[in-house]
């Protein structure tokens, strides 16, 4: 193997120069500081996130110090499902009280190290990753365009006396006025004067709007997650909130500074240390959705502002804000889907002489699914959208793909070359193109027939359109994944079990396996991105239309969108809180039953029957409503999606309060390895947890907290048993498998002395 080189600050140091440091930061140590490590990176990422505020698009996905106890922010390909936002800002973020934070840090330093070199590396470390960022935020602050927003936060720089109400108090002004600043400029403030004649800078009418749909349409993502309110502020907490009435700023702040303090404190609720903990999960999970709902993807700021194309607030706050989207995207989805169903039953008359006719369905996503992909940091390439469903893609589909996609596009480009004003306000924008086509195919058409496709819409869009590559995988090869096992835990690698049980972990999370069956699902989409340009040709908007065709009988069976949105949903629910107990999960599972049941109602039978290809075939048809005749057939359902998932590798699963050594596998009422029936009779329900693998793989094992000592199980499909490892020892290994950059390649080598 060649020798592998370090990047140690900017320069790239040999095996030699490194074995020439007197401390290095091994396995062992981060082993055996690994709670002080954890809170260290804890506390820099939200001082990070705070310096970063200003910036929509800023994530954090987490930090790692080097060989040489340096801080570095770890990169997408090493972590790139997982991400901190504004969410996780708790405490100490102010840029003033950065010597506080030091000073803490190095104090727990000074408390838990005995080392004295160790504690030197520690504190060198936190002192470079600190000077490096703070230059950011100065720049902010001195930039001519936020001198407003300077003066308005110096106001409450007195707060930070008040050691730590004060300090949360001024965090949530900080991330609102940043907030405000970012949306609005130097119409978030106005300037007044106070009862001694003294001015002084407050958020503006326009900032009280917002934070009022902000709040509001943050209930309604709530509620359509089936949640309760009461989750979030119990006992009446800010009834302004829960009653959705508007209220003046200084409550606003008020509230965030409620959702961001790790500390709640309820005498009545629940009387339970774990329910505490809950509730500061639900908070964290309803702050989340606020913080999505600032993206300007949706674009809620223009629905606020009087000044601009769409009104829809009175003054007296009279009216309620119902979502809807922009100006631009509403007219793109009116025009283009008339146009789009006119081309199709055109072509359904002369072409297919109403055999077989196409069916051009629209779709608008919900504030809802909008937010669950924001959060889990997608772009919303689907918010409109048209399906246009065939009989059987099997067919030979293309030549009526071709002919309608060609005349679609043809169509809208001369559109929106000669007649702007159609989709977009004239007085604030010029020009709107399509910027790019990308196609996705899945199953429908063969490798000449979509080159043919390629070519005939380039010859439309020079250079514009081009098949959707795949991304690559950050993830190393199942040789890589070897001899990395060999040279790291060799004794892992000699011992079959381990060997196989770390393999079957290492492939479910890398997808180097099949994950379960769909069926032969067919797709083809069109993904159109629209550039909104000013008149100086600046793109100032962006947005995308999706048309998909697709097989009619996609939705058959585990193919059906509602029972592949469970794993989808579970996954968003576990964002924040890491597992879900069975209870949440079979909520969630049958909620998604139900609403299949209510879909296939009037359609043929082959839509009521879910098959789960282990000889187990249900007829969800009469599930719409529990009751005592199919109240068993539904649990029965629930368990097998349960299962499927679980065998499917996206799902894992482990007993919350017993040690697996102790209390072995059958009492948990196993069946064949998996769950059964009987585990939603008992006190299972509660405390079997199910993970979602996207967790476990995504998790620094430094935020995993209680979890870590928790024995996880999966599903062997080779040896058709359950496997099970530490939490701990499975996200050290999986960051290991994760694909690095050779600049982070190390030298694994211990240094003598």
């Amino acid at each position: 193997m060649p020798e592998r080189k370090r990047k140690w600050s900017n320069k790239s140091v040999s095996k030699k120069e490194v074995s020439k440091k007197e401390v290095l930061h091994t396995e062992e140590i981060k082993q055996k500081y690994s709670n002080l490590e954890r809170n260290i990176k804890r506390r820099l990422i939200e001082w990070l996130l705070h310096v970063n505020i200003w910036d929509e698009w800023y994530i954090s996905r987490g930090l790692s110090f080097t060989k040489d106890f340096e801080i570095r922010e770890l990169e997408e390909y090493e972590n790139p499902k997982f991400h901190f936002n504004l969410a996780n800002i708790k405490e100490w973020t102010s840029k003033t009280l950065i010597n506080s934070l030091k000073n803490s840090l190095f104090d727990e330093i000074d408390r838990n190290i005995e080392e004295e070199d160790i504690k030197k590396a520690y504190k060198n470390g936190i002192r470079k990753f600190i000077e490096m960022h703070m230059k950011k935020n100065i720049q902010y602050l001195v930039d001519k365009k936020n001198l407003t927003y300077r003066k308005f936060i110096t106001q409450y720089h007195h707060l930070i006396k008040k050691w730590k109400d004060g300090i949360e108090k001024y965090n949530a002004y900080a991330q609102i006025g940043k907030l405000m600043n970012e949306k609005f400029w130097e119409r978030a403030f106005s300037v007044q004067k106070d009862a001694d004649g003294k001015e002084e800078i407050v958020f503006s009418e326009l900032c009280r709007k917002y934070m009022f749909t902000l709040f509001y349409n943050a209930n309604t993502v709530w509620k359509e997650w089936w949640k309760s309110i009461s989750q979030v502020f119990h006992d009446g907490d800010f009834p302004f909130i829960t009653d959705k009435t508007p209220a003046d700023l200084e409550d606003y702040v008020e509230v965030v500074q409620y959702l961001i303090t790790r500390d709640k404190h309820n005498p009545f609720w629940k009387r339970s240390e774990e329910w505490n903990k809950e509730w500061s999960k639900k908070t964290a999970q309803y702050a989340d959705i606020l913080w999505a709902l600032t993206n300007n993807q949706l674009g809620i700021h223009k629905l606020v502002d009087n000044e601009t194309y769409n009104p829809w607030l009175s003054e007296d706050f009279e009216d309620e804000p119902d979502f809807e989207w922009d100006y631009t995207t509403t007219n793109l989805e009116k025009i283009w889907g008339w146009q789009l169903t006119n081309i199709v039953e055109s072509y359904n008359m002369h072409e297919k002489k109403w055999e077989n006719p196409f069916r051009v369905w629209r779709r608008k996503k919900s504030l809802s699914s909008c937010v669950e992909k924001i959060i889990e940091w997608k772009k919303i390439n689907d918010a409109i959208g048209f399906r246009i469903s065939m009989e059987d893609a099997s067919k030979d589909h293309f030549t009526d793909i071709e002919k309608i996609a060609s005349e679609w596009i043809k169509y809208f480009v001369t559109s929106l070359e000669n007649h702007p004003d159609k989709y977009v306000n004239a007085k604030d924008w010029e020009k709107i193109e399509i910027r790019s086509i990308t196609i996705d195919n899945k199953n429908v058409l063969k490798i000449w027939e979509m080159n043919q496709i390629l070519e005939d819409l380039n010859g439309i869009l020079p250079g514009k359109v081009a098949k959707r590559e795949k991304q690559k995988s950050s993830f190393i090869t199942e040789e890589e994944w070897k001899n990395e096992m060999k040279e790291h835990h060799v004794d892992d690698f000699k011992d079959t079990e381990k060997r196989l049980t770390y393999l079957a972990f290492y492939r479910q999370i890398t997808g180097g396996k099949p994950r379960g069956v769909n069926g032969a699902y067919k797709d083809f989409k069109f993904n159109v991105i629209i550039d909104v340009k000013d008149r100086e040709g600046n793109s100032v908007w962006e947005k995308t239309i999706e048309v998909q065709f697709d097989d009619i009988n996609n939705w058959v069976g585990l193919a059906n969108y509602n029972i592949r949105n469970c794993e989808r949903s579970i996954n968003t629910q576990s964002n924040l809180s890491f597992n879900l107990p069975l209870s949440s999960v079979r909520k969630e599972v049958e909620k998604n039953i139900k609403k299949m049941a209510v879909w296939a109602k009037h359609k043929d039978r082959k839509f009521s029957i879910i098959d789960f290809f282990n000889g187990v075939k249900m007829n969800i048809s009469w599930f719409n409503h529990r009751n005592i005749s199919n109240s068993t057939d539904i649990d029965k359902t629930i368990i097998e999606v349960i299962n499927y998932f679980i065998k499917k590798g996206s799902f894992f699963f482990y007993y919350k309060s017993r040690d697996w050594k102790t209390h072995p596998r059958e009492d948990i009422m196993l069946s064949k390895w998996l769950l059964t029936t009987n585990n939603l009779d008992s006190d299972d329900l509660y405390n079997i947890q199910v993970v979602s693998s996207q967790e476990i793989w995504k998790q620094q094992y430094s935020y995993l907290r209680d979890e870590a000592e928790a024995w996880i199980w999966i599903y062997d499909e080779d040896q058709e048993k359950v496997l099970w490892a530490k939490l701990w020892d499975i996200v050290n290994r999986v960051n290991l498998w994760k694909r690095k950059d050779p600049q982070y390649y190390v030298v694994w080598e211990k240094v003598e002395g």
